[in-house]
């Protein structure tokens, strides 16, 4: 059985098909796609891939104490974005917008 839920909208959405598009961003470890009936829009919940983005945040200068900080830090959303947008135009996946994406550490 497949895993779709329509949104407010009517759209309906099959979220492992979002889930797989973003997984193939370098920063991405894993992606959770949360959608309701209530509401018109998706949340991605990303936990990132903590060596790929340390390496990112050295080669743009930006120092950080640990991954906690470096997630929250709005460069390092960005990047994060940024690539979840040019993976998701390739696959004609859109979801990336900054208030729907939480990026999470491990």
């Amino acid at each position: 059985k497949k895993n779709i839920f329509k949104l407010a909208q009517g759209e309906y959405i099959a979220p492992e098909k979002i889930e797989n598009v973003y997984a193939k961003c370098k920063f991405i470890a894993q992606c959770f796609i949360y959608g309701d009936s209530f509401n018109s829009f998706l949340v991605a919940i990303v936990a990132v891939e903590p060596d790929v983005l340390k390496a990112w945040a050295a080669s743009q200068g930006i120092q950080s104490e640990d991954l906690r900080q470096l997630c929250a830090d709005p460069r390092a959303k960005a990047a994060v974005l940024a690539d979840m947008d040019s993976i998701g135009k390739e696959a004609q996946v859109s979801l990336c917008t900054p208030d729907c994406t939480y990026i999470l550490y491990k």
